[in-house]
């Protein structure tokens, strides 16, 4: 598994499905959606990719309640690694990335990787106010 850090980072090669999240505790129903992914990505001729943060977003986005990774980083990785996960791309959690609309994030992600499939769960957003919802995910993408 390649391992990529931050913007603006090396170019990851040939088509892929992306999913984004912090992933951490890599409980069962985590390891399930990503072998499921990676399943679909490499039957499809596509990487597997999972863009994923550094420091844990809530942190800054709820340091009252934030408690502590349940696994470190490599850890993690080891885990995507299992799971068929091809490339990892950690993006540096700061103010810069929180203020970023979701459109503005995915084009920062789609500068490096080639997405042509993006997985993400039923309760999924990501972006300022959480406005990365599934719904608007699919509009970026037709866009």
């Amino acid at each position: 598994m390649k391992l990529i850090a931050g913007f603006p980072a090396q170019e990851v090669a040939g088509p892929s499905t992306v999913t984004v999240g912090v992933f951490d505790g890599m409980h069962t129903g985590h390891t399930m959606f990503l072998r499921r992914m990676a399943d679909a990505a490499h039957a499809n001729g596509h990487r597997a990719v999972v863009v994923t943060f550094d420091p844990h977003p809530d942190i800054l986005i709820h340091p009252e309640t934030y408690r502590g990774l349940l696994l470190t980083p490599q850890e993690r990785y080891q885990r995507m690694a299992a799971c068929g996960i091809d490339v990892v791309l950690t993006i540096a959690f700061d103010q810069d990335v929180r203020s970023m609309t979701a459109a503005e994030f995915m084009a920062r992600v789609c500068s490096v990787v080639h997405v042509k499939t993006v997985w993400v769960g039923w309760d999924f957003a990501l972006g300022r106010g959480r406005d990365g919802t599934f719904q608007r995910l699919a509009e970026i993408g037709a866009s």
